[in-house]
């Protein structure tokens, strides 16, 4: 039989410890075997992670079928004669070959010092498992006499190389709440230590779940809108455990924090399925710690160095081993704010989640460029739309202004008295042909735009190196791409600024912008063929018709 891992007892007659294991696995690749002990038998926490204590994460090269896997590097299993001791060992990218046999808990091999009883076969981590099933391998121990001669599988021998420094954790809860693709937070280092594994609190239950682990020295706070600065420790793939639940992140480039130093940590993936909780005392105060470290509240991310949400705090394991091996550093504890509130308010206040915010993308198939485009946007309900994404072909820092307007563009083209002032005005680091270039956190405030009225915008560089799509026909001011909240309009292309204004001869028709427009539905309602209650669900101009909203009698659509 073969699944991600096997959970079983293990008894001795007298204390012992173990640090290597041999495993069955079938891979002939690098794989993560992750290595878990409880106190007590494993039987009725098969599914708890609380229950259980990390003994480590470490890469071996799988053997194949019938051959032993060698694993060490963790921290030791004490197992002592006064009761059972669970272990749980799971692989997170490969499968461990077992036996049926017997029942769970019955005797399966004993050599007078350590015996293991029947298991489970386990999915990794903590989710489903099956009865009946047969750890195969072999066991490493230490005690005060050797023990030898051999025995059914699995065979027990004794070694003498126990590991030097155990991994050791802080843990930031699991309280979820919140959440988008990525966290960004610090790490003050009071002790030199050495950051091994993460985990993670996900949405995701891929077995494919791919996420991103970066650093940069000193704190991240300046650098979240652009990767400048910043180091890769590698692309995890892991089984995704859904949320609530621990999603291991193991396989990485270790991540070394000096004594006194910090760190900026950010951790993503691409579907925005990351689950993390609103700050509660600001970026940068301390969220948890102990006498080696402390993790401090951050920021929620858009990926990959998009919008950020501020504060927000990581909900994740940190497992880390020191430089020294001096201090024990033991559990984690919650800074404590100078007059925490632990008891609800009788009038919260709603916040809406990250999550909420919603985008609409017109392509990035560019074919053509200059440095700006104008187009018109029809919001179908009242929306506030929070930002851009825009296509630049340079990797470098460029010059961004956005105007916008009520109303459309066409007869305004080389007005800038109707547009006013731009909304927007920076510099932004252009990521490439074919990539989003984000527009920077706070470069404008929401702006509010009702349903069915016309808006038109013109973004721009002060270069001609914003890219777009060049359509060869005549259909400016067709629909371009829409969704249910809004429409977007086929616009121009625009030399800067303002077409050059002398009879705006820089004025390029039809051209696509291409980008992604970032919006919250402020007065989420129902359209035409979706279902309502009465009417009170149905958006403007609509009413509701035996439970599915349609358009009103007397409303006029162009």
């Amino acid at each position: 039989s073969t699944y991600q891992g096997n959970m079983f007892d293990l008894r001795a007659t007298q204390d012992l410890t173990i640090d290597k294991i041999d495993i069955h696995t079938r891979e002939t690749h690098m794989v993560s075997v992750v290595i878990y002990s409880r106190q007590g038998t494993f039987v009725g926490h098969e599914s708890d992670f609380q229950d259980w204590q990390l003994h480590g994460i470490t890469e071996v090269m799988g053997q194949g079928d019938s051959n032993p896997t060698p694993v060490d590097g963790f921290n030791p299993i004490h197992v002592t004669p006064d009761s059972p001791t669970g272990v749980y060992v799971t692989l997170q990218n490969g499968v461990m070959d077992y036996s049926s046999s017997g029942e769970v808990g019955d005797l399966f091999a004993d050599d007078g010092k350590l015996s293991m009883t029947v298991g489970t076969g386990n999915r990794h981590s903590f989710q489903q498992f099956w009865r009946n099933r047969v750890f195969n391998g072999r066991f490493y121990y230490t005690l005060g006499t050797v023990t030898s001669g051999p025995t059914k599988a699995p065979t027990l021998q004794p070694t003498t190389s126990p590991t030097p420094y155990p991994l050791q954790t802080v843990s930031a809860p699991f309280r979820g709440g919140n959440g988008q693709s990525g966290v960004m937070f610090d790490i003050a280092a009071i002790d030199s230590l050495e950051l091994v594994s993460i985990d993670i609190n996900s949405e995701s239950t891929s077995n494919e779940y791919t996420v991103e682990v970066w650093t940069i020295e000193g704190s991240y706070k300046d650098h979240s809108h652009s990767k400048d600065g910043w180091t890769g420790h590698g692309v995890v793939v892991t089984q995704g455990m859904g949320e609530g639940q621990p999603t291991v992140l193991s396989g990485f480039s270790p991540i070394h924090i000096e004594e006194g130093q910090t760190k900026g940590i950010y951790i993503t993936d691409r579907e925005g399925n990351m689950k993390y909780s609103s700050g509660v005392n600001g970026q940068g105060a301390i969220l948890v710690g102990n006498e080696n470290l402390h993790v401090l509240e951050g920021s929620g991310c858009r990926y990959p160095f998009g919008k950020s949400y501020t504060p927000r705090v990581v909900n994740a394991n940190f497992h880390y081993k020191l430089a020294s091996g001096l201090h024990s550093g033991v559990g984690s504890t919650e800074s404590p704010s100078k007059a925490p509130t632990i008891s609800p308010t009788a009038n919260p206040t709603a916040t809406r989640s990250d999550s909420d915010e919603k985008s609409i993308t017109t392509t990035w198939e560019s074919n053509n460029g200059q440095a700006g485009n104008m187009f018109n946007i029809q919001p179908w309900k009242t929306i506030m739309i929070t930002s851009f994404d825009l296509h630049c072909e340079k990797t470098e820092l460029v010059h961004l202004k956005i105007y916008m307007k009520e109303g459309t563009y066409i007869g305004f083209e080389a007005s800038p008295a109707s547009w006013g002032d731009p909304i927007c005005e920076t510099d932004v680091i252009g990521q490439g042909s074919g990539n989003p270039t984000p527009v920077p956190d706070g470069c404008f405030d929401p702006i509010t735009a009702d349903a069915f009225k016309e808006y038109s915008f013109y973004i721009t560089l002060t270069t001609g190196d914003l890219r777009y799509t060049k359509i060869n026909n005549d259909d400016e001011g067709d629909v371009f791409v829409e969704n249910s909240d809004l429409t977007v309009f086929r616009g121009i292309g625009v030399r800067y600024e303002f077409g050059g204004i002398k009879g705006a001869g820089g004025v390029y028709r039809p051209r696509l912008w291409n980008g992604d427009i970032k919006y919250y539905v402020e007065d989420e309602c129902h359209m035409k063929g979706e279902p309502c209650n009465v009417g009170s669900d149905c958006c403007v101009r609509h009413v509701c018709n035996d439970g599915v909203c349609d358009y009103m009698v007397d409303a006029v659509y162009f």
